[in-house]
């Protein structure tokens, strides 16, 4: 037994770039102009047309229908005009199935674009913290490496060593270890 799929689909082992890398791709936002007919966007005029010829044509096979209802064909008429109902009441039906749920629709669209400006705006500020984390990281690591100089040049001085250099060491040192990337 084979699977067969669409020239279009892909694998499951078949990764975007982007899915690979880890980003999603940006919303676009919604400018307003959209197609004039667009599905979903507004009633296409062929299908205003198409809906109202059928009911017209329905209304008139029906007016058939009751000024023949003494012809020998009767039985053959209403078998006719049965399947023809139904035609005609599927092809109305969807047309204000449509008509009803464009609301919904656009609602869910807006929905769905506010929901991924608010992921990108998530997806940025956590960045934003990893960012400001690894310079905490880095800020603590040089904290305890001075503190940690700062408790031999008293134990040096305590010891009876001259603790005259001491100070200019340690400042040198915190010099280099608080250096702010934009005094360079």
């Amino acid at each position: 037994m084979s699977l067969s799929t669409s020239p279009g689909a892909r694998s499951p082992r078949t990764a975007t770039p982007a899915a690979d890398a880890g980003t999603a791709a940006a919303p676009v936002p919604d400018t307003g102009s959209a197609a004039p007919n667009a599905p979903g966007t507004r009633p296409d005029r062929l299908q205003t047309v198409v809906a109202l010829a059928l009911l017209a044509l329905f209304a008139a096979a029906l007016v058939v229908l009751a000024t023949m209802r003494d012809d020998p064909h009767w039985d053959r008429l209403v078998y006719l005009l049965t399947g023809f109902e139904a035609v005609v009441f599927a092809a109305v039906g969807a047309f204000f199935g449509v008509t009803v749920q464009r609301g919904a629709v656009a609602a869910a669209r807006r929905a769905a674009d506010e929901a991924g400006a608010r992921a990108a705006e998530a997806r940025a500020d956590a960045r934003l913290q990893r960012e400001r984390g690894e310079a905490a990281r880095q800020d603590a690591t040089a904290g305890r490496a001075l503190a940690a100089a700062v408790l031999a040049a008293r134990d040096r001085t305590a010891a009876g060593r001259s603790g005259d250099g001491a100070a200019a060491e340690l400042g040198e040192l915190a010099e280099a270890l608080f250096r702010d990337p934009d005094r360079r």
